[in-house]
């Protein structure tokens, strides 16, 4: 809540520094809060609120508000957030420690890490879980001027198109969970999740390009075509019941470095399109970069394959 506040101060003096530096210290305090809630039996309903509220309903509450207006308001939205946690959710370890008392905190909060380094399927699932939503990140850099501007359907109608895809996105989750009991976990990620995503990313970039700017018509199939990606995309839901089956004995390391590529994504996601840009690409390049990303995931998952035990209700 501080930094975003400092983050509001700096785009009203218009200093950059002073915003990216601001932006990134408000950076800290997300995963920290977001990713709190996150344990083995809350992950399906955490990824549902987390797509429900990012990329669906602030879009749509966006499309009134206006970007500092939205951002003004997301500071009482993360009150709102911080009063539920503190007085709503009673647990009896909410304020005490949860790990053995025999383990320094240095080590358990190396844990995952060291369980990368000692664990190559580990490390596999890390990097497959951050691929996974890396070009929703960066899509969110990259499709705005060209949907509102270059395609001429204005700054509304691309934050209608977000609020599409990722609602599409939510509706599926719990179906691929099911796919995924009935024909494999690592076979869903593969053919749905990363085939799939691709394929509905190259679509995503390409429909809007290949259709009349400004029209209506054209429009739609735009957004159609975003669609088919953000339900692709929930096939990596088994990713969730993957990543803990790798390391059963550790679990909850597994789960932190799953917890961790998630909140890397936004940051591989930005970070591919800073690096096409830097070297002259466009969207264009950007879209193929991620869909290499995504054949490097193809790769990967072969080597993840697991037992399954009790049907998985996850996403990812």
């Amino acid at each position: 809540m501080v930094f975003e506040v400092l983050f509001l101060l700096a785009l009203n003096v218009e200093s950059v520094p002073f915003a990216a530096v601001a932006y990134a210290l408000r950076g800290f305090g997300y995963p920290l809060f977001a990713f709190a809630f996150l344990n083995g039996a809350a992950v399906g309903w955490f990824y549902v609120a987390f797509t429900g509220g990012l990329p669906t309903l602030g879009s749509l509450f966006a499309i009134g508000a206006g970007e500092t207006g939205a951002m003004i308001a997301s500071i009482g939205l993360v009150v709102a957030g911080f009063l539920i946690m503190l007085f709503g959710v009673r647990l009896p370890n909410g304020f005490s420690r949860i790990a053995p008392a025999a383990e320094s905190a240095w080590r358990v909060l190396t844990s995952g890490i060291r369980l990368t380094a000692t664990r190559p399927k580990i490390l596999m699932g890390f990097l497959v879980r951050l691929i996974n939503t890396a070009p929703e990140f960066g899509m969110f850099v990259v499709l705005p001027a060209v949907i509102a501007n270059d395609r001429g359907w204005g700054q509304s109608r691309w934050l209608l198109m977000t609020v599409c895809v990722y609602a599409t996105n939510i509706l599926v989750n719990a179906l691929f969970g099911w796919v995924g009991d009935r024909i494999g976990w690592q076979r869903t990620v593969k053919w749905f999740g990363i085939v799939g995503s691709a394929t509905g990313l190259v679509a995503w970039w390409y429909v809007p390009q290949l259709v009349p700017a400004g029209s209506d018509w054209g429009y739609v199939l735009s957004v159609v075509a975003g669609c088919v990606f953000g339900c692709l995309l929930a096939g990596f839901v088994p990713m969730g019941a993957i990543m803990p089956a790798l390391a059963p004995e550790h679990k909850g390391a597994a789960m932190a470095m799953y917890t961790t590529a998630a909140g890397g994504a936004a940051f591989l996601g930005t970070g591919v399109v800073a690096a096409v840009f830097a070297l002259g690409g466009g969207g264009q390049a950007v879209t193929w970069t991620f869909v290499g990303l995504y054949a490097c995931a193809f790769v990967m998952i072969h080597f993840l394959d697991v037992p399954q035990g009790r049907p998985h209700r996850g996403t990812r």
